[in-house]
């Protein structure tokens, strides 16, 4: 009975994919909601997505970064942790781009085709209550890059806690990355007095230790919102710096970039955004990194006798970063998986949020593993032939860090949810030394279907599917399960790996698609 079912299953699988994908019924949805939000006239992707006729143009190069899963632009891995507002398609998206592009980008049924959306233009917070505007400033960046800070007073009397916060480059070709910070000591106020110009030269910091980081700006970050009752203190009498690394070449670009903010009630909870695990104070040994070498650094941090929620990590890194991975070690149970990016992008980076909460117990160590490549194999080694790199401001220098945006810890907090559209809210995560076990799969290979034995029964489980370049196609999670098995389709021929894990046991099996 079971081959008959399965035979049945596979008929129907395939009778589903021989369907062929068309723009009106099938893709437009998919490029409207996933491309069109930067790909769209006015904004920072180099061409537009608006039409059926725009994307016919650019249909190869679409598929080509939808497979290799460089587009849409998001550098988590899925696999190691979920993240609040992924950017990320299913297996069935990619699939129906890649069919309607090998199948000449048919345009269906015009009469269901959607509209282009009416994105709403302007700051995405729910609200703004001050704006610190930087004045209109010409780079000076000749051979080297160019750090300048600027000072906005606020006029705020009494202490102010931001809730949301976004920042907005004035020009994005030159804007290599804003850190903004309040000043309520005057100390900024007078550098920036006793140096010519708009501003004052700053490197590193806002040129003063007086100063709390509220937020900070890197190609490919998002504003950053905080849940209700709580955010980052704005102390009364502040003035609000915002710092801007210029990049070599920039001379004469004009730019007058500005912050958002949206004050919480003055009930709300402190948050903290701190560079916790850092080069400075615990990395494994210093930021040096020879030409023609790609070494590894660890930073260590234990928590003292606190409970902390956290909210969201941001790794940073330079050109020559290849990978960075972060984690919590609690003194007992699992270890806890906060964020891994396995291809680092320097283009592409940003503060990664929780679908909810994480409480990190006291006494816990958080740690990141990063990997550098300072070799000719590096597409973006600033340097040819590879030269020795150092820790510095520079983009052609290195850096390894990771910002927390965290709280102390109040019981409950754990249900405070940021993105309830994930699937497998509530899943804990599987420790690095858990044993993997076998798991049963067949056929295999396969041609469309694969059914899994489930090793018992089951009543909440995460399976991942990972292809041969370490790319993860599905990911989800099922509940309540009471049959002895269950099943994947719609995958494209190749060699993947399948895990399957509860909070316990992992299993994993590879297997082929033909």
């Amino acid at each position: 009975m079971k081959k008959i079912i399965t035979t049945l299953l596979l008929l129907v699988s395939l009778q589903l994919t021989a369907q062929t994908s068309k723009w009106s019924e099938d893709v437009a949805n998919i490029i409207y909601n996933n491309c069109s939000t930067c790909h769209r006239s006015g904004n920072i992707a180099p061409f537009v997505l608006e039409s059926y006729a725009d994307a016919v143009t650019w249909a190869s190069m679409i598929k080509t970064v939808v497979d290799n899963g460089s587009m849409p632009p998001w550098q988590a891995d899925p696999a190691f942790s979920r993240h609040a507002h992924e950017r990320l398609l299913t297996p069935i998206e990619i699939q129906k781009i890649g069919d309607w592009v090998t199948n000449g980008t048919p345009l269906g049924d015009v009469s269901v085709a959607p509209s282009f959306p009416n994105f709403t233009e302007g700051s995405s917070l729910s609200a703004i209550d001050f704006t610190a505007r930087m004045p209109d400033y010409s780079s000076v960046a000749t051979t080297a890059d160019e750090y300048r800070c600027f000072v906005v007073p606020t006029g705020i009397t009494t202490d102010r806690f931001i809730q949301e916060l976004e920042i907005v480059p004035g020009n994005r070709g030159v804007v290599h990355h804003v850190l903004v910070f309040g000043d309520n000591s005057g100390e900024a106020s007078v550098l920036d007095a006793a140096s010519p110009g708009p501003g004052y030269p700053c490197y590193g910091d806002a040129g003063t230790s007086n100063t709390t980081l509220l937020g900070l700006w890197a190609p490919g970050s998002e504003p950053q919102k905080l849940p209700d009752g709580f955010g980052i203190k704005l102390a009364a009498n502040s003035d609000v710096i915002l710092q801007l690394h210029y990049p070599s070449g920039a001379l004469g670009s004009l730019d007058s970039s500005r912050v958002n903010f949206k004050f919480a009630t003055a009930s709300a909870r402190e948050v903290r955004l701190d560079p916790i695990l850092n080069h400075s104070t615990n990395i494994s040994s210093t930021l040096i990194i020879p030409a023609n070498t790609t070494p590894t650094f660890t930073e260590n941090f234990t928590l003292p006798g606190i409970n902390m929620t956290l909210f969201a990590v941001a790794p940073h890194m330079h050109l020559i970063g290849k990978n960075i991975k972060t984690y919590a070690i609690p003194p007992t149970g699992d270890t806890i998986r906060l964020n891994n990016i396995k291809n680092w992008d320097f283009h592409w980076q940003g503060m990664y949020f929780y679908p909810k909460a994480l409480k990190i117990p006291a006494n816990s160590t958080l740690r990141a593993i990063a990997e550098y490549d300072n070799t000719a194999d590096n597409p973006f080694n600033p340097t040819s032939p590879p030269a020795l790199v150092t820790l510095g401001e520079a983009t052609t220098d290195e850096m390894m860090l990771v910002f927390f945006l965290w709280t102390l810890y109040t019981p409950g907090d754990e249900a405070i949810v940021i993105d309830n559209n994930l699937p497998n809210l509530g899943v804990t995560s599987i420790a690095d030394n858990t044993p993997i076990l076998p798991l049963e799969v067949y056929p295999n290979p396969a041609s469309n279907q694969l059914f899994i034995n489930l090793p018992n029964t089951i009543s909440h489980y995460k399976i991942s599917v990972t292809d041969a370049a370490g790319r993860c196609i599905i990911n989800r999670v099922e509940t309540n399960i009471g049959a002895g098995y269950t099943s994947i389709e719609n995958v494209s021929p190749g060699v993947y790996t399948i895990q399957l894990s509860n909070h316990q046991k992992v299993w994993q099996s590879k297997f082929v698609v033909n």
